[in-house]
């Protein structure tokens, strides 16, 4: 259930479809945006600085990368911050986080150009070892305007505020990227969508955001996290099942009460049996009749005698005809008698 997308999420990063490790500085499986010349953002920053020639060649063929063969928008943004001040350099090519906690020398807090982009570049890399926390302290405070890929923040805050269970800060970044019609690349769009359904259907304590809970739990105790706020998710699930059984427990009871009461309903609205005393409260006093014994009540003229003789023959046992017969010549007898 919540397993299924925050798994194929997860997968895909570790593919590295999504987002594409440092370990290559020329080849990465992601394409990059159109760009014929510089992005306005980095083109700005160079002039600040004042970069000579030599050095703008080198940012110039960086961006001119082989279209078999591209890099990312944001890579290509950092290597070239790196060839302006080289203390950069050693985080594009750190392939993993724990290599990028190693270097110390950048500044990983500020906002101006180079930190923001370190900061995204830092955050891309915890994604990718299902380090979400960490990621997050990083994203929080960027803004699209501080970068020069806008498309890769919102989609990286997407992704971490989606597995750490952030609904309204996940659909807040989605809505941007996919509003960002010629920036946002197609594997981010369709991805988003996805994203987007899922959690504006995700609904607090039901099945499904209990197990992504518990999804979460597992991720973090994996990466040896035992502290408090592990603790309190624990809880928090446990309260969510103690609550979903009971509401189970009272729909079964509501349940066995309807049939209960439409069962009873069903067996007052059945005539009673014949063997069984109705058991009406009236007086019962009835209209006396007396006969006179002139009458011809009780006898069948002879005609409806015969028919029904022979309907008794042929529905009931012999021994019935028998016995009617017996009957019937019995009551002719007495008749002749004065």
């Amino acid at each position: 259930m919540t397993g299924r997308l925050s798994t194929w999420i997860v997968g895909l990063l570790i593919a590295g479809i999504f987002f594409t490790t440092a370990t290559s500085p020329v080849c990465a499986n992601e394409t990059p945006l159109p760009s014929k010349s510089l992005p306005n953002r980095l083109t700005q920053w160079l002039d600040k600085k004042s970069v000579d020639d030599s050095v703008r060649k080198q940012i110039d063929a960086i961006w001119k990368t082989e279209p078999n063969c591209p890099m990312t928008v944001l890579e290509k943004t950092l290597r070239s911050i790196a060839l302006v001040d080289p203390q950069y350099e050693p985080w594009v090519n750190a392939p993993t986080s724990s290599d990028l906690a190693k270097t110390e020398t950048a500044d990983q807090t500020g906002t101006d150009f180079p930190s923001a982009h370190l900061r995204l570049w830092t955050a891309r890399a915890l994604i990718q070892e299902h380090r979400f926390d960490e990621a997050q302290k990083l994203l929080d405070g960027l803004e699209p305007e501080q970068v020069v890929d806008p498309a890769t923040l919102w989609f990286s805050q997407a992704i971490v505020s989606h597995q750490l269970l952030k609904k309204e800060v996940c659909l807040e970044a989605i809505e941007s990227l996919l509003a960002d019609t010629t920036e946002c690349p197609r594997r981010y769009r369709a991805l988003a969508e996805r994203m987007r359904s899922e959690m504006k259907n995700l609904k607090v304590d039901d099945l499904d955001h209990i197990a992504r809970r518990m999804n979460e739990i597992r991720r973090r105790l994996e990466l040896g996290q035992t502290d408090p706020k592990v603790r309190r998710i624990e809880d928090g699930v446990i309260e969510s099942l103690d609550k979903m059984i009971e509401n189970l427990e009272q729909q079964q009871k509501q349940q066995q009460q309807a049939s209960a009461s439409s069962s009873q309903s069903l067996r007052s609205s059945r005539p009673a049996e014949e063997s069984m005393p109705a058991g009406g409260k009236g007086p019962g006093r009835v209209t006396q009749k007396t006969f006179d014994g002139k009458s011809d009540w009780g006898n069948l003229p002879p005609k409806e005698r015969k028919k029904t003789l022979q309907q008794i023959g042929r529905e009931f046992p012999s021994h019935y005809q028998e016995i009617i017969e017996q009957y019937f010549r019995r009551q002719a007898t007495e008749e002749e008698t004065p």
